[in-house]
């Protein structure tokens, strides 16, 4: 019976040990996914930080920076044109000229011309600019909740592990207790035994001594 209980510990914490392996490798996976997550984290930062940099940059420049290149870019190709027309027409170059606007009111509508697209570009850009910031703080969100998830797991999974290391221990000492008293026992049986055989001798001898009288 001794024998049985000592086998079924014995078998109990092997089967012990090699979950507490499992668990080992399981843990050693959690904490590889734990610093990919944590890498991603610092470098979706990195790009938050630069996104933002980029935003107060574009923030700082002057509003009619982006219309004078267009601005300059008509104004040079009118005076491309001015410039390429021939002297033999250039009576009705004038006459054309003189119907047309001057260039006072040419620069004027140009700037009005200019002046009503930047307001649409600039709402695009800072629409594009929410969006990406939308997504990068999704993104953070999604990354900080797995990071979190991550770490719950690696908690259970620690104090998982040392009740396993102390049902294992406990199992340990119980199996050393059972085996001293198997131990015992095997002596006690010994001695019995013995005794058993010096009586049979006995026995044996008062037979005899019958069978002579």
């Amino acid at each position: 019976m001794l024998e049985l209980k000592a086998k079924n510990s014995a078998d109990h914490s092997f089967r012990l040990e090699e979950k507490e392996t499992e668990m080992k490798k399981e843990y050693n996976k959690l904490h590889d996914r734990y610093n990919e997550v944590l890498r991603s984290h610092c470098e979706l930062m990195e790009r938050v930080k630069i996104l933002i940099g980029t935003d107060e940059g574009m923030s700082s420049l002057p509003p009619n920076s982006l219309p004078n290149f267009s601005l300059k870019s008509q104004l040079n190709k009118r005076n491309d044109l001015e410039g390429s027309g021939e002297e033999s027409n250039y009576s009705e170059h004038m006459r054309r000229d003189s119907s047309s606007p001057t260039p006072r009111q040419a620069w004027a509508d140009t700037e009005m011309s200019l002046d009503d697209n930047p307001p649409s570009i600039i709402e695009d850009m800072d629409d594009m600019r929410d969006r990406d910031k939308d997504r990068d703080y999704q993104s953070l969100t999604g990354m900080e909740k797995e990071i979190e998830n991550l770490i719950t797991e690696n908690n259970e999974l620690l104090a998982t592990k040392n009740a396993l290391n102390i049902v294992k221990d406990d199992l340990i000492a119980k199996v050393d207790e059972l085996q001293s008293e198997l131990q015992m026992c095997m002596n006690e049986i010994q001695q019995r035994d013995a005794v058993k055989e010096r009586l049979k001798g006995r026995i044996q001898a008062i037979e005899e001594e019958l069978k002579k009288c």
